[in-house]
């Protein structure tokens, strides 16, 4: 091959290259935004409780914001349409025009490095009712004005449908200023008991120098 020709097949060689599919970071294709790694992530109920544990790790340095969604029909559940990352950045912030009247918990997780886990801890969820997370990642302050960094697109955008369905857990408790003691005589004690919710109230009566 003469030289002027082997200089042409290089420079072809090298238009080639650059329009090659992107390189990949172990099984992962880099993109522009930052990504989840393997695994990641994930979201743990706490039975008997209202309580979840999200946890994450990303393949840089960013955050990872989720937004927990409660599904409609209470304890029979169903679908929720998906967030819009602009909405899981929202979260619950009230101020914010993104938010969704049916989050009710949101938060971030903050990396300073590739592959390392960081979890956040979710509780005072209502019960009697079925959640979604859905999680976003930003490399920059997605909620500045102007916003800074890349958003994950919302193809990018993991739900975990489903990840707890909570019965119901919270214990009844007594209306304020009762219970008391309405009415008594010689034989008998009227007790005003009101609760928060439909409950059974026991209560025992013992004389006024009985030991507690």
């Amino acid at each position: 091959m003469r030289r002027g020709a082997t200089l042409r097949f290089l420079a072809l060689a090298l238009a080639l290259a650059s329009c090659a599919a992107p390189a990949e970071v172990g099984a992962q294709a880099v993109t522009s935004h930052a990504q989840f790694a393997s695994g990641y992530p994930t979201v743990t109920h706490h039975n008997g409780t209202n309580t979840l544990t999200v946890a994450a790790a990303l393949d840089r340095a960013a955050t990872a914001y989720f937004v927990v969604v409660q599904q409609p029909n209470g304890l029979s559940g169903g679908a929720v349409t998906e967030p819009t990352p602009d909405e899981i950045f929202a979260g619950v912030d009230a101020a914010n025009a993104n938010t969704r009247s049916d989050a009710y918990a949101a938060g971030a997780l903050v990396f300073t490095s590739a592959d390392a886990e960081s979890s956040a801890l979710v509780d005072d969820l209502p019960d009697e009712a079925v959640y979604d997370v859905f999680f976003a990642t930003h490399t920059g302050d997605p909620n500045a004005s102007p916003a800074t960094g890349t958003a994950s697109p919302s193809s990018a955008t993991v739900g975990v449908t489903n990840a707890a369905t909570i019965p119901d857990v919270t214990p009844p408790s007594f209306a304020a200023e009762t219970p008391f003691v309405a009415a008594a005589d010689d034989s008998s004690v009227v007790v005003a008991v009101a609760a928060s919710e439909t409950a059974t109230a026991y209560f025992l009566i013992l004389p006024a120098d009985a030991p507690p």
